[in-house]
């Protein structure tokens, strides 16, 4: 009897599976409409914000020169944080999956020309992150639907 049970299971399986196969015209699943971004906290070092803005201000300007709305910048009044940096990420979620980010390789190589040289470049670069005590880094979403 046992045995009788088990197999009426296997053969009723995949009957109540076949609708979900059996309408070869379904659609494709699509993407979400979301934007992505990396939104970064940021901690400065005590008497350094004023510093870390004049620094900052090469960092607009490569946006500039580019042509790109640059990230989202947000001077924090309460909590731990001094600043909150939204960073859209134009190639959606799949950004996290490059390699080496095209982007970020075309924005490297116009702050080092703006700056002259990449030399210069990692020297900005370091200055800056000296203001930084320190940074954490999230991935959000805004939903357009």
């Amino acid at each position: 009897m046992r045995k009788l049970v088990i197999l009426a299971a296997a053969l009723a399986l995949p009957l109540g599976a076949t609708p979900l196969h059996a309408d070869a015209h379904m659609e494709s699943p699509k993407l979400a409409a979301k934007e992505w971004y990396n939104v970064v906290f940021i901690k400065f070092h005590p008497g350094k914000m004023g510093e870390a803005m004049e620094l900052i201000s090469a960092f607009q300007a490569v946006d500039e020169a580019l042509g790109r709305e640059g990230p989202i910048a947000m001077h924090m009044n309460t909590g731990e944080w001094d600043m909150m940096v939204a960073f859209k990420m134009e190639d959606g979620i799949a950004a996290m999956g490059w390699e080496s980010n095209p982007r970020g390789e075309e924005w490297n190589a116009e702050l080092a020309r703006q700056l002259g040289g990449e030399e210069a470049a990692r020297e900005h670069w370091a200055k800056y992150m000296a203001t930084v005590a320190r940074s954490e880094s999230h991935v959000a979403h805004i939903d357009l639907d």
